[in-house]
């Protein structure tokens, strides 16, 4: 039974098969993970540009690799900023970078900072270029604040890649050449910062396409909760995430997914704590997700990758289901193997003998052996007993009837 039940198991995991994206298996269409928790293996690439080009102000373009703007603003000079980038090279298709800006259709764009970049296109601004190898270069990079929290949760190396596996060379040439588009040449003598933060996170990570990732996180208020997702438009394929920042103040913002791609849903944590999405390949690239993972399909059908079956499993396609006259078959040979001498003599059990041992077509009769014999043993000393009971009876009577006869011969 035990065996049957592994057997049983396997199907049903390969009846899940995960999709091709890295070979890692993690999510088929209308099915989404869930892991307990993650370690996130944060490596950026930052450039302090805080006071360094006043009064110089270039604005600033978070572009996706979709093609969609998640970010303008203003950079002004100030102390403690900077802008932060991957560590890794990105890019962008030929038809993303022939799009125009902004393309905020997720209304992140911040209304107040200028748009001087309207009607030029993505491969125009500093940010999307083409490469000598015909490629389209992307550098997705955005602000952050270079303050005490920043220095204390980084390890930094200022001007000096240490690690050049962990920070491509590639990409912090494309960052530096960015920066110089965006600042201007003196950007180029302004030292990159090299960074790596470790952190092991509790939060939920939910993983799955993100037409299922949504809905799924939709119909749980309490999961949303533990996210920090303030509301979810599934039709409009999007979330507003609620989120606080080091100082305690809230804010909301707006995040959309793209059709049919693979995501991670998680809580990010750091100076800013919110909700936030990222696809599935770039979470693998920087973060390991903890087991064990629990696999839930569409309308809440839950199962644990490594739990047994419920009870009475029906079968499963493909499976060597045996039939019911193997069944049968198999019930005589142990009934034959399991009967003894002195049940034979009896007729009571040879009749019970004769009867199907399992009613249950579904049960493993090898299991129920040990109980038969069991039982066969019981009843066959018991007819021990009552036999010798009624020899010591007619023993006696015919000792009586012997004393008779001898004392009493008349």
């Amino acid at each position: 039974l035990k065996r049957q039940r592994q057997t049983q198991t396997q199907l049903i995991e390969q009846r899940q098969p995960g999709s091709t994206m890295n070979g890692e298996g993690l999510s088929a269409p209308h099915i989404v993970s869930i892991y307990p928790g993650f370690t996130e293996h944060t490596y950026r690439i930052v450039f302090p540009f805080e006071e360094r080009f006043s009064p110089h102000a270039p604005q600033l373009l978070t572009i996706l690799p979709v093609g969609t703007v998640e970010n303008e603003k203003v950079l002004e000079p100030k102390k403690e900023k900077g802008l932060i980038a991957y560590a890794y090279p990105q890019d962008i298709s030929d038809e993303a970078a022939e799009l125009a800006v902004p393309q905020s259709k997720d209304g992140n764009a911040e209304s107040d900072t200028a748009t001087d970049g309207k009607g030029r296109k993505l491969c125009e601004t500093a940010f999307v270029w083409r490469r000598q190898d015909g490629t389209n270069a992307l550098v997705q990079t955005w602000p952050t604040n270079l303050n005490e929290k920043f220095r204390k949760d980084f390890e930094i190396s200022e001007g000096v890649n240490q690690d050049s596996t962990k920070f491509l060379p590639q990409a912090a040439s494309e960052f530096q050449e960015a920066m110089v588009q965006l600042f201007g040449p003196a950007a180029d003598s302004c030292p990159l910062w090299f960074c790596h933060k470790r952190l092991i996170s509790t939060s939920p990570a939910v993983v799955g396409f993100g037409e299922d990732v949504l809905s799924h996180v939709n119909e749980r208020p309490e999961l949303m909760r533990e996210l920090s997702i303030a509301s979810i438009d599934t039709e409009g394929l999007g979330f507003v995430a609620d989120g606080t920042n080091g100082k305690g103040e809230k804010f909301e913002k707006h995040f959309r997914l793209t059709a049919g791609e693979e995501y991670v849903l998680y809580r990010k944590t750091g100076w800013d704590t919110m909700g936030c999405i990222k696809p599935l390949h770039q979470f693998l690239s920087e973060a390991d997700l903890h087991e064990p993972r629990i696999v839930e399909e569409a309308h809440g059908m839950k199962k644990k990758i490594a739990a047994t079956l419920t009870e009475n499993p029906e079968p499963v396609l493909g499976a060597a289901a045996p039939s019911l006259a193997a069944q049968q078959a198999t019930q005589l040979t142990a009934q034959q193997a399991i009967q003894s001498p002195i049940a034979k003599e009896t007729a009571g059990v040879d009749e019970r003998l004769s009867a199907p041992l399992v009613e249950n077509p579904n049960c493993v009769f090898v299991d129920d052996a040990p109980r038969q014999a069991a039982q066969l043993d019981t009843q066959a000393v018991g007819h021990r007993r009552r036999r010798v009971l009624v020899g010591l009876c007619l023993c006696v009577l015919c000792l009586g009837l012997i004393l008779l006869l001898v004392y009493f011969p008349k």
